[in-house]
């Protein structure tokens, strides 16, 4: 709790600070987020606090999983947006230019170090996000997978778009990592993505069933047996999310009551009651056994505990006929 409480202290610190930085700035035509940006990149004090706040939420997490829906989503945040902040360089000039002239540019950078950046502050701030990142990649993997497993939704949405391409290589990592270790739950999070319309997004999903894939195959405690059928449901989740996508763009004609539609069929021995089904029972946290005494004696002897529901429905088969209600078809 204290360190959650120490993190809490410097987050407050770091907006007031933001607040008051900015209020302190002529206007200038800058808009309310320019000026916090331009804050977060040059003031030292906030990058000060920006840091202690994201470490001591990981220090909170590593103890426990009481405050793991405040912390998780909120270090996600404050990493996402310092990160975000674009680092200004020196556009390269493509003229061609004399043998003497390129060795008077040579050794002008040489000599000054800070050469390629428009200013000293874009230097320091691309130092201070590498450091953040090596922070966030350390830490991360010290974590159990659900704690990152309930801010999939948030690693999810700026998993292809975030501006920094090291905060999205390290996002995959992660992606990666809790689907090998919650497979069947996280996949479904995975689903839409791997329909997208969008190249990129669809990428960022295939590496994630790929990396996930991998570590699986890696993993020694694991029964072989298990991790083999399990490496074939998620091969064989991309043909489920394919037909699921394909029945809920089914085109209905007018008047119809109902359409018959092929229905989806296993292979490699993937039966369909090897999935679990896409519902909130299913695919929630159960905190109140991470939470037990229980459950924390069995993570310091290393077992790997039940923090899913034990007990939920399974689906049978699909059935081949569609009823339509007339007020959902189009």
């Amino acid at each position: 709790k204290s360190h959650f409480q120490f993190a809490r202290y410097c987050d407050v610190l770091l907006e007031k600070r933001l607040v008051a930085v900015g209020l302190a700035m002529s206007s200038e035509g800058l808009s309310d987020l320019d000026k916090r940006t331009h804050v977060l990149k040059s003031d030292e004090s906030c990058q000060k606090y920006l840091n202690f706040a994201i470490r001591e939420y990981f220090m909170a997490l590593e103890k426990g999983a009481k405050h793991m829906y405040q912390a998780m989503p909120r270090l996600l945040t404050l990493w996402f947006e310092f990160t975000a902040i674009p680092v200004e360089k020196e556009e390269e000039k493509s003229t061609r230019s004399s043998r003497g002239a390129k060795a008077v540019a040579y050794g002008k950078r040489a000599d000054n170090n800070k050469a390629g950046y428009k200013t000293d502050e874009d230097e320091l701030l691309e130092a201070a996000q590498k450091q953040l990142k090596d922070v966030v990649q350390k830490k991360s993997k010290k974590l159990p997978g659900y704690v990152i497993y309930i801010a999939l939704p948030q690693l999810i949405a700026l998993s292809a778009s975030h501006p920094n391409t090291e905060t999205r290589k390290l996002i995959g990592d992660m992606l990666a990592m809790v689907t090998s270790e919650h497979p069947h739950q996280a996949m479904w999070s995975l689903a839409w993505l791997l329909q997208s319309n969008d190249e990129k997004r669809r990428d960022v999903a295939k590496a994630a069933l790929k990396g996930a894939t991998n570590k699986l195959k890696l993993n020694k405690k694991m029964p072989q047996e298990h991790v083999a059928k399990t490496v074939l449901v998620l091969k064989e989740s991309e043909r489920l999310f394919k037909h699921l996508k394909q029945l809920a763009d089914l085109p209905v004609k007018e008047q119809k009551r109902h359409v018959t539609f092929k229905t989806w069929e296993s292979r490699s021995g993937v039966k369909l009651t090897d999935f679990l089904p896409p519902i909130q029972a299913a695919l929630s946290v159960n905190v109140a056994r991470i939470m037990s005494a229980e459950e924390r004696d069995r993570s310091t002897k290393g077992i790997a505990g039940d923090i899913f529901p034990l007990y939920v429905p399974r689906m049978q088969k699909f059935s081949s006929r569609v009823d339509v209600m007339p007020s959902k078809a189009k």
